[in-house]
C-alpha cells in the first residue's frame, strides 16, 4: 500500500499522521542526526497532505527538539539522547473521570505499583490523561502517538474497546489493562468482582438484612456487571427476592449531582442496608440519609465497594468498606507488561482478591 493510501485509511487526524509518520522515519534512523530531510513540498507529494499540514506536523517535532530549522539550508535531524532515553519509557493511559489529574491517589498508585516491576528492565514510565468522554482511539487520533506508547501501555480506569484492541495491534503496541477489557483477547489484571460483592451480600444477609439496595457506577462496564451478578447470587442463593428496583446506577462523579440520584433512587425505597461503589457515592449517599433523618448504621447499614480514606475523615465515621488494592495490581500490570515486552507472554490475566476493612457503618439488623 502506498504511503497516501496508508494515510487515507489512517484514524489519526491528518497532522497527527504526518507526525507519526516522520517520527517513526527518525526514531528508526532512516533519518540520522544531522541528516538534511525532505522538504515540506516532497514531504507534501509523498504523504498526500496539504503543506499546511506538513508544516504543522513539523512545527510539533521542532517543539519537541527531534529536528531543527535551518534557514536557507533546510530541515535537519537534531541529536537526541534524551529522546533515546524517552524511548525506555512506557505510558500509563488513565480516564480522569473524577477530573482530579496529578491529585487524583488513584493514579499514583498505578503509577507507583507499574514503576515497582519495569525497573530491572531499566524502564519508566509517564502518565497521559483524557476525560471520560473519549475513547483512547479518538484520544490518539487528536494527539498522535508518542515514543513511550510505542514502548508499551498500561491502561488504568477505562474501558478498552475494541476499537482500541484493533488499532494497537495493528500498530504493534503492547498493551495490559488494568481491569477487565470488554474485548476477551486482550491481556489484564482485575480484581474478582463478582467474588467481592458476593461476600458482601452474603455478609449483609448474615446480619439479617434482605432488602439490600446496590449503588453503582457503570464507567468500567465489565467490572459493574461482575459486581451487579455477584450481588444477585447472593440474593438467589439465599432464596431472597432480587428486586431490580434495588439496583441503581450512575455514571457520573460530581458530589451535587450524585446526591440527587441517590435521592431519587432511595425514595420510597423498602432497604435496610445499602452497597455504593466508589468514595464519592458513598459520600453522597451519607449526606442523602442524613437529610432524610436517617441514622448510620441504626437505620441503614452501609457498606463502600471501593474507595479512599479520605471519606472517613469527611463523613466524620468510620466506613466498612471492600477496596481493590490498587498498588498491587498496577505491579501485576506491569509485570505482565514486562512479559510482553520481552516477548515471554500474551493473553495472560490475573485475578486478586477484593480486601476488606471493618468500619463502624454496618449493624444486624434489628
Amino acid at each position: 500500500m502506498s504511503k497516501k493510501n496508508q494515510m487515507k485509511n489512517c484514524i489519526l487526524s491528518k497532522s497527527a499522521q504526518a507526525k507519526n509518520y516522520l517520527l517513526k522515519e527518525i526514531t528508526s534512523r532512516r533519518y540520522s542526526p544531522g541528516k538534511c530531510i525532505p522538504s515540506d513540498n516532497e514531504f507534501s507529494e509523498l504523504l498526500g497532505l496539504s503543506r499546511n499540514t506538513v508544516r504543522e506536523a513539523l512545527s510539533a517535532l521542532v517543539s519537541e527538539g527531534y529536528i531543527e530549522r535551518i534557514q536557507g539550508k533546510g530541515t535537519f535531524v537534531k541529536e537526541r539522547r534524551a529522546a533515546e532515553k524517552s524511548s525506555r519509557i512506557i505510558t500509563v493511559i488513565a480516564c480522569d473521570v473524577r477530573k482530579l489529574k496529578d491529585d487524583d491517589p488513584f493514579m499514583g498508585l498505578v503509577l507507583r505499583g507499574v514503576l515497582s516491576e519495569l525497573s530491572d528492565l531499566e524502564l519508566g514510565a509517564c502518565l497521559r490523561t483524557f476525560g471520560g468522554d473519549m475513547t483512547f482511539v479518538e484520544y490518539v487520533r487528536e494527539e498522535g502517538i508518542t515514543p513511550s506508547m510505542r514502548q508499551g501501555i498500561v491502561f488504568a480506569g477505562y474501558s478498552v474497546t475494541q476499537e482500541d484492541v484493533e488499532f494497537l495491534k495493528k500498530e504493534g503496541i503492547p498493551a495490559v489493562s488494568i481491569g477487565r477489557p470488554l474485548p476477551e483477547d486482550m491481556p489484564y489484571v482485575e480484581c474478582d468482582h463478582f467474588k467481592g460483592a458476593l461476600q458482601i451480600t452474603r455478609e449483609l444477609i448474615r446480619l439479617g438484612h434482605e432488602r439490600i439496595a446496590f449503588f453503582d457506577n457503570v464507567h468500567h462496564v465489565a467490572s459493574f456487571q461482575e459486581r451487579r451478578r455477584g450481588w444477585m447470587q447472593g440474593m438467589n442463593d439465599a432464596g431472597l427476592y432480587a428486586d431490580p428496583r434495588l439496583l441503581g446506577q450512575t455514571g457520573h462523579f460530581e458530589v451535587d449531582r450524585l446526591k440527587n440520584e441517590i435521592r431519587e433512587f432511595l425514595d420510597g425505597l423498602d432497604c435496610t442496608a445499602i452497597i455504593t461503589w466508589g468514595d464519592v457515592s458513598t459520600f453522597a449517599a451519607i449526606e442523602v440519609l442524613k437529610e432524610k433523618g436517617i441514622k448510620i448504621p441504626e437505620g441503614m447499614s452501609l457498606y463502600m465497594y471501593d474507595g479512599f480514606p479520605w471519606v472517613h475523615q469527611t463523613a466524620g465515621i468510620q466506613i466498612t468498606m471492600a477496596y481493590s488494592p490498587i498498588y498491587e495490581l498496577a505491579s501485576e500490570a506491569g509485570k505482565l507488561l514486562h512479559y510482553l515486552i520481552e516477548g515471554k507472554g500474551s493473553n495472560r490475566t490475573k485475578l486478586l482478591d477484593i480486601r476488606f476493612n471493618e468500619g463502624k457503618t454496618v449493624a444486624r439488623k434489628i
